[in-house]
């Protein structure tokens, strides 16, 4: 038996364990209840992916938060895709939503073998107001991620279209 199976009948066994972990992380341990962590424990799924399986689908229902307790997710088909890995916390923004009508805008494949935890947000919806202002900051983060690295690309672009204009040597007379 590989660590990873006793790792992940520990998790299944143990409602401790998996509050451990929840509480470790700052998305839950901010802005819930240390018996509110507790209880939502007892109620999430440990899941296992070997590397290559799916996660998610792009396009399916969202019906839950997934924490990445080992190993590392990817999003499918991009090139440069970001990598989830312990301790991050996906799926937060169908909260925003509510339950039942998210839609998951990616696939997320195991990049490695992967445990996670999966939190349902119908367990999670009595505490939504608690959890909004975490999600917002994290939406803010993003975009301000995202529009730092536009701004980055439109100044490449510029200089390449441009050189002599960013004093870059000139050619010889």
């Amino acid at each position: 038996m590989s660590s990873l199976d006793v790792t992940l009948n520990l998790l299944r066994a143990n409602p401790d364990a998996r509050a451990k972990i929840l509480q470790d992380l700052p998305f839950f341990r901010d802005n819930l209840h240390p018996d509110t962590i507790k209880e939502l424990a007892t109620e999430c799924l440990a899941e296992f992916y070997a590397r290559g399986s799916k996660a998610c689908e792009a396009r399916e229902t969202a019906d839950t938060v997934i924490v990445v307790v080992s190993g590392q997710l990817v999003l499918e088909g991009l090139i440069s895709s970001p990598e989830f890995g312990q301790g991050q916390v996906i799926g937060t923004f169908g909260l925003l939503v509510g339950a039942g009508q998210a839609v998951r805008t990616e696939t997320l494949i195991a990049d490695d073998d992967t445990l996670v935890l999966e939190i349902f947000y119908s367990k999670l919806e009595p505490h939504r107001s608690s959890l909004i202002f975490e999600i917002g900051r994290q939406v803010h983060a993003a975009m301000m991620s995202a529009n730092a690295r536009i701004h980055q690309l439109t100044r490449e672009l510029n200089r390449a279209r441009a050189p002599a204009q960013y004093g870059s040597p000139r050619s010889p007379e």
